[in-house]
């Protein structure tokens, strides 16, 4: 079961127009542990290809969801996307 934040990085991620099966588990692996990730320890979601990887990391980092520092890479902009779903959460309540 997704929590509310996974569900959140993972819609933001479909929108992307190159959004793939990849993207989804990069940012699952990253949202397990929120820490830095070596290249070299993600390199398997690429089928061990550093072009293929680096293009999933740049298009997710294009969106705000990852960033990368060298060989390193961590979620980003979970502070946001909180805000947005706290934003959602009131907004539907004053409807209702």
């Amino acid at each position: 079961m997704l929590s509310v934040i996974n569900n959140a990085y993972l819609r933001k991620a479909q929108q992307h127009p190159k959004y793939s099966y990849a993207h989804q588990k990069l940012l699952f692996i990253l949202l397990t542990e929120k820490k830095y990730y070596t290249k070299d320890e993600l390199i398997c979601i690429a089928d061990y290809k550093l072009n293929k990887l680096n293009k999933i990391i740049n298009e997710l980092e294009e969106i705000g969801l990852v960033k990368q520092e060298g060989w390193l890479v961590k979620i980003t902009g979970e502070e946001e996307l909180q805000q947005k779903i706290c934003e959602e959460i009131i907004t539907n309540k004053k409807r209702y």
